[in-house]
């Protein structure tokens, strides 16, 4: 008797699409073999291209959508659910993170859900949480509109599952209660140390993190199998929840695609290519201009995550002595991150270390960078340097303190851009996905073998 295919399902809170971890893992398993299906967030133009396995799209509901017969609203809450709203426009440029929660409390009050329930929710948030872990289920299943829509959606368009994959923590009881359904085991991929991911945030802090260490307090230990990007971050997650077996390493690398070496001119350009974002070290980065040789400019590339940021990062370019020297760029499909970044010839990628998260993070926006055939420089944290030092790709930075990136970037001139390109383009010949996704495609049949 031939067995049929086996299944796995990928779930993800995100646009699959432009997920590059999950649809490397994805194709992976299509090209082993495997029936595969991925669900995520529908994003907002069609998707170019045609995804070879099934994909399941939730569209981003209205606030009211979860209820299938909507409480009657009164007046009352009408009334308090447009205050709000313009109470958190006002306040939004001021205290973002308040203006927010008073964004999620109207929408609350439009699926008729009364001020002593929301009051409730965020007590249980804020505080709840942090002395009893366990009750976290009724706050997880209404805390995202997403959430119940995936299961609901997986679960009436999926009938058998070999392996669930969890991408990130709040995939977990979305993958347990499936599993519970309808059996399979789970794989839980860590791509953050979800507990620290934003140390700076305080809004994170107070009102995200109890649930982020509440799930996984609970779910962690209960799946058959956890990855994550590094093993610095493995470490810290067997370490934090005592994982026996160990969280297997799984980096996050592009496919081989035989860069070309390209022989740096009289201008060394650097490139940082991701979210523009707070914590990538990119205001340090753009301040280190003032102090750069001739010679040497820069582009920020890539989409906004967090409103207002790009401003914040444009104000500080015209306050160079040349501003010509940093420019930035709008985003660009992800099928030509590589070919485009190829333009470049140093890579940077800098991390502040003020939490385990930077401190092991390991970027997949390095490996990109090599695979375009670039120099990198990035943070002298051990996993990145670590790949800087031992493949020999290029320059660690100790601080990101201004005149400290200025200094190593002025160590760069075009004999040494090029010794670290070719060295990268060498690296690449073992450092890419073809290679890596052995690991996770070993990993996932020793689960799933059948008897």
């Amino acid at each position: 008797m031939v067995l049929s295919a086996k299944h796995v399902v990928m779930l993800s809170d995100t646009v699959t699409e432009n997920d590059p971890r999950i649809r490397k893992a994805a194709q992976a398993f299509y090209d082993d073999g495997w029936k595969v299906t991925t669900i995520g967030i529908r994003q907002d133009k069609p998707c170019a291209e045609d995804l070879p396995w099934v994909h399941l799209a939730i569209d981003i509901p209205e606030p009211y959508s979860l209820n299938p017969k909507p409480k009657t609203i009164s007046k009352a809450g009408k009334v308090f659910s447009s205050v709000l709203l313009v109470g958190a426009k006002l306040l939004k440029p001021i205290h973002k993170a308040l203006a927010g929660l008073m964004v999620k409390a109207a929408n609350r009050a439009k699926r008729g859900q009364s001020v002593i329930d929301q009051l409730a929710h965020y007590f249980q948030l804020r505080f709840g949480l942090r002395f009893a872990p366990n009750s976290y289920k009724k706050v997880f299943w209404n805390i995202s509109a997403h959430y119940p829509l995936l299961y609901q959606t997986v679960k009436k368009q999926v009938s058998d599952c070999d392996l669930w994959i969890a991408n990130d923590w709040n995939m977990l009881p979305v993958a347990m209660k499936l599993q519970a359904e309808k059996g399979g085991k789970i794989l839980y991929d860590s791509h953050e140390f979800a507990v620290d991911q934003f140390p700076g945030n305080k809004a994170f802090r107070k009102w995200q993190q109890p649930l982020v260490k509440a799930v996984e307090r609970d779910c962690i230990g209960k799946v058959d199998a956890v990855t994550s990007v590094s093993q610095g971050i493995c470490d810290a997650l067997a370490n934090r929840y005592q994982l026996d077996p160990p969280p297997v390493v799984v980096r996050n690398i592009p496919p081989f695609t035989r860069p070309k070496f390209r022989k740096t001119g009289d201008s060394i350009n650097l490139l940082y290519q991701g979210v523009i974002c707070p914590g990538r070290g990119l205001e340090a980065l753009v301040a280190s201009a003032q102090y750069w040789q001739d010679g040497r400019s820069l582009v920020l590339r890539g989409p906004e995550s967090g409103a207002g940021y790009l401003q914040v990062l444009q104000g500080l370019i015209d306050e160079l002595p040349d501003p010509d020297r940093v420019k930035l760029e709008p985003p660009i499909a992800f099928s030509e991150l590589i070919t485009k970044a190829s333009e470049a010839d140093v890579g940077v990628m800098l991390l502040g270390g003020s939490s385990v998260q930077e401190i092991y993070a390991l970027p997949n926006k390095i490996f990109e960078y090599m695979m375009a055939g670039l120099a990198i420089c990035v943070s002298n944290m051990p996993e990145m340097a670590r790949i800087a030092n031992e493949y020999k790709t290029g320059i660690t930075v100790n601080d990101l303190d201004p005149q400290i990136i200025a200094k190593q970037i002025n160590r760069l001139d075009q004999q040494l851009v090029d010794q670290y390109k070719l060295a990268s383009i060498k690296a690449v010949q073992t450092l890419n996905w073809d290679n890596e996704s052995k690991v996770l495609l070993g990993l996932s049949e020793k689960l799933c073998q059948r008897t």
